[in-house]
């Protein structure tokens, strides 16, 4: 019993056919396989301050998972009645802090919100933030998409310029 030539270049194809596929998904941007992972949030908090303070700052990493510039155009959180995007500079010794509208976040770069520079200043909080809380907040961007998470609320060490935490 021999075997028939046009039954083998089918199979030959079919293999072929999928492998060529499997190479394609797998050279494909991160991007794409990430979906709703684009823009990536690391290490979201917000600086405690005194029981009656009427404003507070948050910081975040917002990593740029895309071959594409995206900007940080809004955010917002229900626990606050007015957030917006701020950036505080030194400038010929005073301290100063101004308002921005956008911020870049390049291809496969990020953006760090740190104290003394880029930050979410939460304005008017609807209930009163105390240390362990958490906040909610939402970040929207050019590409029209927007993103939600939660920010710990924690004091803040201004040698270290990270969190305080405890030990273990």
């Amino acid at each position: 019993m021999g075997s028939r030539p046009g039954v083998s270049k089918m199979i030959f194809a079919k293999i072929f056919t999928k492998g060529i596929s499997l190479y394609f998904l797998c050279i494909l941007p991160i991007d794409t396989a990430l979906g709703s992972e684009k823009i990536q949030v690391e290490n979201p908090w917000v600086r405690h301050a005194p029981p009656n303070a009427s404003m507070h700052a948050g910081y975040a990493v917002l990593r740029n998972n895309t071959n594409q510039e995206v900007n940080l155009i809004s955010v917002s959180s229900p626990d606050y009645k007015t957030v917006e995007i701020h950036r505080s500079r030194i400038i010929n010794g005073l301290a100063t802090m101004a308002r921005e509208d956008q911020i870049e976040i390049p291809p496969r770069g990020q953006i760090r919100l740190k104290p003394k520079g880029l930050h979410f200043m939460l304005m008017y909080p609807h209930r009163r933030i105390n240390l362990g809380n958490k906040v909610r907040i939402i970040v929207g961007f050019s590409d029209s998409t927007s993103q939600q998470f939660e920010a710990d609320v924690k004091n803040f060490d201004e040698s270290i310029e990270v969190p305080h935490h405890k030990h273990h």
